[in-house]
């Protein structure tokens, strides 16, 4: 469980909600034996995280991942979403929104040993922006100041994981090499309003 609260002045209220359960089961949902406080005894992992400073920026992620699809093999399966907006309209900077959801698909691998694997991500994104001045897109030289971007998205990822206990690790090491990859046929899209 994560949870912090501040106070930023100008800011307001400063605070993180998030929950991780990292033995979850969705299976076991109308089996009120296993809640504990949530049903539990499948190893998927469901995660929930807010964060916001009251006034200029809020964040809600959600995923969730289930190791054992089809309950034979360590094939992972993970969906979720993230949305995001900065509201700097009281001080005349705009706002922009990001909304971005995903699916991935993982296996283990057995070269060059059995603590590799590999997943590849598809990643959907839509990016508002209203009147933000400072807006990180540019079409043509010219920075994009109202309007709505669209990407897809694919991340494949391949990673090393030697750690003796996903709940509670005391040894070994976790690496992870991956790149994002926009296909040319999805390039931003941009849309004028």
């Amino acid at each position: 469980m994560e949870l912090s609260a501040g106070y930023g002045g100008f800011s307001g209220l400063i605070g993180t909600l998030g929950v991780t359960f990292n033995n979850f089961s969705l299976k076991n949902i109308k089996d009120r034996s296993t809640w504990s406080p949530l049903p539990q005894g499948d190893g998927q992992k469901l995660s929930v995280r807010l964060q916001s400073n009251s006034r200029f920026f809020k964040s809600y992620n959600f995923s969730f991942t289930e190791p054992w699809l089809g309950g034979k093999k360590p094939n992972s399966f993970s969906v979720g979403a993230v949305s995001s907006s900065f509201d700097n309209s009281s001080l005349g900077y705009g706002k922009l929104n990001i909304t971005r959801v995903f699916a991935g698909i993982g296996t283990q691998l057995k070269w060059p040993d059995d603590f590799f694997s590999i997943s590849t991500t598809i990643n959907i994104e839509n990016i508002r922006v209203d009147q933000y001045v400072s807006s990180p897109f540019f079409v043509d030289g010219t920075r994009i100041t109202n309007g709505n971007f669209k990407n897809f998205s694919l991340k494949p990822t391949l990673t090393r994981s030697s750690i003796n206990d996903p709940l509670y690790p005391r040894n070994g090491s976790r690496i992870s090499l991956s790149m994002q990859v926009t296909p040319a046929l999805f390039k931003f899209r941009w849309k004028r309003r």
